[in-house]
């Protein structure tokens, strides 16, 4: 997703665990388990990534403009875990 990010392109990540109408519609065998879909295109609109601080936090919303923006999560938030 982000080799697709640098060329241009947007992506998408969607969990599809078991789901058999994604299988039937891919046409993937019984033996082919899928667990994620990862849909690409030329984005249509354009984003900007919003600090969660802001008034609207972690919430997507749609500007006059067109531009979408997207609430992203300070790093203070994240958990770091080493094995």
């Amino acid at each position: 997703m982000l080799a697709a990010h640098a060329l241009g392109y947007g992506s998408c990540w969607h969990g599809c665990d078991g789901n058999a109408k994604v299988k039937q519609i891919l046409g993937l065998k019984d033996e082919i388990k899928a667990g994620v879909l990862i849909s690409l295109g030329k984005p249509d609109e354009k984003h900007a990534v919003n600090d969660s601080a802001g008034p609207d936090g972690l919430k997507v919303s749609m500007a006059a403009d067109g531009t979408v923006h997207l609430g992203k999560l300070a790093r203070k938030h994240a958990i770091v875990a080493t094995v």
